[in-house]
């Protein structure tokens, strides 16, 4: 079976395994960076296998903003879903701003999770 494979770029070792866990058990193969620098570099080096990239938006070494505008200097097209606990009025527009695709405001749960990724996938069904 074919598996999408998803960058995803988050800090907090709790989340991680909880997101990786969910997206695993849908079938995606995950491709796991620590900070935005990491995000960057493992961008470059496996652009032609990434599907998605779900970006924390702060991180330490390079936050989340400055690493979607890095990546998005390489790559216009790979949907670029931000994670980020601020959910205030403007944070949407200001990650969309800086390049994501879409928005996805911590906490979530875990079909809100799949139906986003879903969603830019092109897939039917979450």
């Amino acid at each position: 079976m074919f598996k999408n494979v998803i960058l995803y770029a988050d800090d907090d070792p709790v989340s991680c395994f909880i997101v990786e866990k969910v997206l695993e058990k849908s079938g995606y193969k995950i491709i796991r960076a620590i900070n935005g620098l990491e995000a960057i570099q493992k961008f470059e080096l496996f652009e032609n296998e990434i599907d998605l990239i779900l970006m924390d938006m702060q991180m330490p070494v390079v936050d989340g903003y400055k690493a979607t505008k890095q990546i998005r200097k390489k790559n216009s097209a790979v949907p670029i879903i931000a994670l980020t606990a601020f959910a205030l009025s403007g944070d949407r527009e200001k990650c969309i701003e800086c390049g994501c695709t879409d928005y996805l405001s911590k906490p979530f749960n875990n079909d809100q999770l799949i139906k986003i990724v879903n969603h830019h996938l092109g897939k039917l069904h979450a």
